[in-house]
């Protein structure tokens, strides 16, 4: 099965605009109240000439129910970035985007989602114990 390519509802991460490519420092001496604006109001936030958080959330949604809609399997394995997969998370547990820096998803993690007729379920979260410890 094989979901055709459509740039509106695709995997790729929120676009942050003309902060693409920048560091944190950067963004900060180039933008200081709009960076403010972005760690304390997240969901109010748009950087300039890239996406609010609403849109790629609709995005990420649109995309995930159009998958579950089309595929014949009975588990999916979805790979994205953690700003993706915290606005879907959101989601699901029904909370607003102001909570987005409540939700952490640390690298390589894995979260399980079952889907009933009841509605999405949250099994598992953050799951980083399949990661060996390197220290």
């Amino acid at each position: 099965m094989e979901i055709p390519y459509n740039d509106s509802i695709c995997l790729r991460e929120v676009s942050f605009g003309k902060w693409e490519g920048l560091t944190n420092d950067e963004i900060i001496k180039k933008y200081p109240i709009q960076f403010q604006n972005w760690r304390n109001k997240p969901h109010m936030f748009w950087p300039p000439e890239g996406e609010n958080l609403k849109k790629a959330q609709e995005r990420i949604v649109l995309f995930i129910k159009n998958l579950i809609d089309v595929s014949q399997k009975d588990n999916l394995l979805i790979v994205s970035h953690s700003t993706i997969i915290k606005l879907f998370l959101l989601y699901i547990m029904d909370m607003n985007l102001s909570n987005f820096y409540k939700l952490k998803q640390s690298n390589c993690c894995i979260n399980v989602i079952g889907f009933g007729n009841y509605g999405p379920v949250l099994i598992k979260y953050n799951d980083t114990c399949h990661i060996k410890n390197h220290s």
